[in-house]
């Protein structure tokens, strides 16, 4: 190989990593990291452009291999003469003579060239293959490329499409939210001015009968004296602990409406029922409506003079003595609304036995008091009354009740704190990504665990039954 050979040979070597630093420009160019097709610009030539597959089926190339299938070489046929008789075989046999003498010169030349024209021709006919391949492989390549990118373009879309779908859903509970939460706010702050409204005339009404009674000096209703302490020493009334019950417990309506279901309890009683620590009477008056036989007993003076006032059945008596003093299995049941707290341990397990003895078999036996679980009511009901003496959880009130006889049907929760005033759960938009609702719920659970804890029930009550 000569000198100007050699340097037409091509580096592979450098021209392949000449086409690798190019579709590394072109990748790092791309948005998604994928070489951007970019179609090779067509060299047409003055003769139009040839389609694809047109190389095999053209009529140049059905020739070339006719042609090729014609052989070089002595062909007696076409040693002929046109002399008749003896002449024209002498002719013909010279002419053939002569042609296998020329064909025994020229005959390795005739031979090199047969070759020469059957590679051209086979060479001709794999480059149109090839090139037709080509052309179509190419093709197809293409309409790849095409179906790959309008497949990723379709993806694309339908991720912007449900990014935007949970921007929206997310935009629309937020706005939710805010309108919940402000028109929840303006609900508290409604209800929280009308219970300032409900307070302040229930105070007012309070006053106006305290003013209306000055004049009459000492209550003489019932012909009794409280000989526990709770009337102020001089003969006058004590109107304090009544105007306590007026401004922080609730308007006679609202206790009232709280004391109702305590009538579904006593519906089947056999007898009368005493309410201990009756107050205002809304529970006795409740059951007088219902048909009910009952009757109250409170060591307020104001309080008692409050229910006589309404008509209300209530007298001024010590809940212990009165009870000890009436017959066994007399009465049909007994309850005591927000007492026992009010009494000493002793004290309580004297109720505790009198009500075993006094009410009938059969009969019920009701104490509501404060439930200390929730902080709230502790906080705010328990320790607002500086009379009372102690809290009583309720598993310590049921047991205590069932040492002393009294079988535990029932402990119900009453008062719930409204919702509005509880903390806040946060909502769960249907756009927030897993792992973050994961630690949403997680704090979730704990909002409402701190819920249950701080915000229980304000109240409970444990329903006993008398023997049977």
């Amino acid at each position: 190989m000569n000198q100007a050979a050699e340097d037409t040979v091509p580096d592979i070597a450098q021209i392949m990593s000449e086409i690798r630093e190019r579709v590394k420009d072109r990748a790092r160019g791309s948005r998604d990291g994928w070489p951007e097709y970019r179609p090779a610009d067509a060299q047409v030539n003055s003769q139009g452009h040839r389609p694809a597959g047109s190389l095999q089926h053209s009529e140049d190339r059905r020739m070339v291999n006719l042609l090729a299938v014609e052989g070089l070489g002595p062909d007696a046929q076409n040693c002929r003469s046109h002399r008749p008789g003896v002449l024209g075989k002498v002719i013909y046999r010279a002419k053939a003579k002569i042609q296998r003498w020329l064909w025994s010169l020229f005959r390795s030349n005739v031979e090199v060239e047969r070759d020469f024209r059957k590679h051209v021709v086979r060479f001709l006919n794999e480059v149109s293959f090839y090139i037709d391949d080509r052309d179509g492989a190419q093709f197809w390549e293409l309409i790849k490329k095409i179906d790959v990118d309008v497949g990723r373009s379709l993806r694309r879309i339908d991720e912007l499409v449900e990014e935007q779908r949970a921007l929206i859903v997310s935009a629309e509970s937020r706005t939710q939210q805010l309108v919940h939460s402000n028109s929840e706010s303006f609900v508290a702050a409604s209800q929280a001015q009308q219970a300032q409204i409900t307070t302040l005339d229930t105070v007012v009404r309070g006053l106006e009968g305290i003013i209306n009674r000055l004049p009459q000096g000492k209550y003489s209703g019932s012909g009794e004296s409280a000989e526990d302490g709770h009337s102020p020493t001089g003969g006058g009334v004590d109107y304090s602990y009544l105007l306590l019950e007026n401004r922080y417990r609730g308007s006679v309506a609202a206790i009232a409406e709280r004391c109702r279901p305590y009538v579904q309890v006593f519906n089947q009683s056999k007898g009368p029922v005493l309410d201990v620590g009756a107050g205002r009477g809304e529970l006795v008056h409740q059951l007088s409506l219902a048909g009910i036989s009952a009757y109250g007993v409170d060591l307020d003076q104001a309080m008692v003079a409050e229910a006589r006032s309404q008509g209300v059945d209530v007298r001024l008596e010590n809940g212990l003595r009165h009870l000890g003093e009436l017959q066994d299995e007399s009465l049909g049941g007994v309850v005591a609304i927000q007492v026992v707290e009010h009494l000493t341990r002793e004290q309580l397990g004297e109720l505790f036995s009198l009500c075993r003895r006094k009410v009938r078999a059969g009969g019920l036996v009701v104490f509501e008091t404060i439930n200390p679980c929730s902080l709230v009511a502790l906080s705010s009901n328990y320790f607002r009354d500086l009379t009372h003496v102690w809290p009583l959880h309720p598993d310590t009130l049921s047991y205590q009740m069932e040492l002393c006889g009294l079988r535990t049907q029932e402990v119900r929760y009453l008062s719930p704190v409204p919702e509005s005033a509880m903390l806040r759960q946060i909502p769960l938009d249907q756009g927030v990504l897993p792992s973050v609702r994961s630690a949403l719920e997680t704090v979730n659970h704990n909002v409402r665990q701190l819920n249950s804890l701080l915000y229980g029930y304000q109240d409970y009550c444990v329903i006993a039954q008398v023997g049977g």
